[in-house]
């Protein structure tokens, strides 16, 4: 069988998902390396009897996939006879996830090993950068993200709702480290949490590292986790829980969470987490400027400006990407599925963004000018292209 996609899934020319279809095929290619392209909407699984068939379900899946920061909606996947159960049965040797956002999944799985994304990961494999939000469900080791981890989460949240009858957590069902793995770091969850024995708000069962990471007393229904530290809602939206060591006491050791700006104890300089009253419902989410491929296509702003040269291309590209950040704020508030990498190709909505970072280029680096109606031009602008493209009256909540 030859995978329908681009690429030949290796390191260097990963196979390239771009439909729901080739999001399937990994099931036949547990070894190579993926990419996701697009977002995907799996709504379609509902139809297919028992859902999505989880990657690895027999054989451990030990290559690599990095979603890019895409998003894969209405995950369907309904096998309550069967163990290991998530978009990913099982990880093995080697393995790498990235960069993948699970939003709004619907999983039932069997006797053990539930979650979100990973059913069951074995050492030494990696979970990074991902989340989930939606309902997951199981008997034993069900967790929003991940049923049974064996290897290493990091930078992970998950806002699931969580069932189960034992080993249940609102981020990983069992935190197992009797391989020598079993590590939990800088992640959180916030959903509600119901099981029996063994359940807490962040992890049920715990025999490994749980370190930096949080849960949200208040949403989950649970004071109490086998690891972690548990905070009331409004410190789950405080960003000093996560950066201020003398502030958030106990739970936080250097080095603390990455996030944009570096805030009070932050050292860090990746930018990895985010956070906004207005997005996620106010709690921490992975920073949508982290990347962005227009920070360096300066042209039109630097004939707005009559600059010539590259003198300026560091602050010019600091200041564009501030303008794109704003503007994604803005429009997630109205849509949530919102794809931040198309914003090159929307002539309209990327005109008003330079003319917003024109202005904020004056401001900060030729006061005496002002900003020259720059920024309010790219306001209106701005206002104008949301008016016309979202309905008004048509309220979405935004996961990020």
């Amino acid at each position: 069988m030859v995978f329908s996609g681009a690429g030949a899934g290796t390191e260097g020319d990963p196979y390239v998902i771009k439909t729901l279809t080739q999001l399937q095929e990994m099931k036949d290619y547990l070894s190579a390396y993926f990419i996701l392209a697009n977002n995907i909407n799996a709504i379609a699984t509902e139809q297919w009897g028992g859902g999505f068939e989880p990657i690895g379900i027999s054989t451990p899946f030990t290559g690599s996939f990095d979603g890019q920061g895409y998003r894969i909606t209405n995950l369907y996947i309904n096998r309550p006879t069967t163990s290991n159960i998530g978009l990913f049965s099982s990880l093995g040797t080697a393995s790498v996830i990235k960069n993948i956002k699970l939003k709004d999944v619907n999983i039932t799985g069997g006797n053990q090993y539930v979650g979100a994304l990973v059913g069951l990961i074995i050492q030494p494999g990696t979970v990074s950068n991902c989340y989930s939000t939606g309902s997951v469900s199981g008997i034993t080791a069900v967790g929003g993200l991940v049923g049974n981890n064996r290897g290493d989460i990091l930078d992970c949240y998950s806002r699931c709702s969580v069932m189960g009858t034992n080993m249940v957590g609102g981020l990983a069902g069992n935190n197992n480290a009797a391989v020598g793995y079993g590590t939990t770091t800088n992640s959180y969850s916030a959903g509600v949490v119901i099981g029996g024995a063994d359940t807490g708000g962040l992890v049920g069962w715990n025999d490994g590292v749980v370190t930096n990471s949080f849960w949200d007393i208040q949403t989950s229904g649970w004071e109490t986790s086998s690891g972690g530290t548990g905070k009331t809602t409004e410190q789950m939206k405080d960003v000093r829980t996560y950066t201020f060591l003398e502030w958030s006491g106990e739970g936080l050791e250097a080095p603390v969470w990455d996030f944009r700006g570096t805030p009070y104890d932050d050292a860090l300089t990746d930018d990895i987490w985010d956070i906004n009253p207005v997005l996620n419902d106010g709690y921490p989410y992975f920073n949508i400027g982290a990347i962005s491929p227009f920070v360096a296509d300066l042209d039109g702003l630097k004939a707005r400006l009559l600059i010539t040269g590259a003198t300026y291309d560091t602050d010019l590209s600091a200041a564009l990407e501030e303008a794109i950040r704003y503007a994604i704020i803005q429009i997630l508030v109205y849509d949530s599925e919102f794809n931040f990498t198309d914003i090159g190709t929307d002539t309209v909505l990327f005109d008003a963004i330079q003319d917003i970072a024109a202005g904020i280029f004056k401001r900060r680096h030729m006061p005496q000018d002002m900003d020259q109606g720059w920024w309010a031009q790219g306001i209106k602008k701005l206002e104008l292209y949301i008016t016309s493209t979202y309905k008004v009256g048509m309220v979405y909540f935004s996961e990020e």
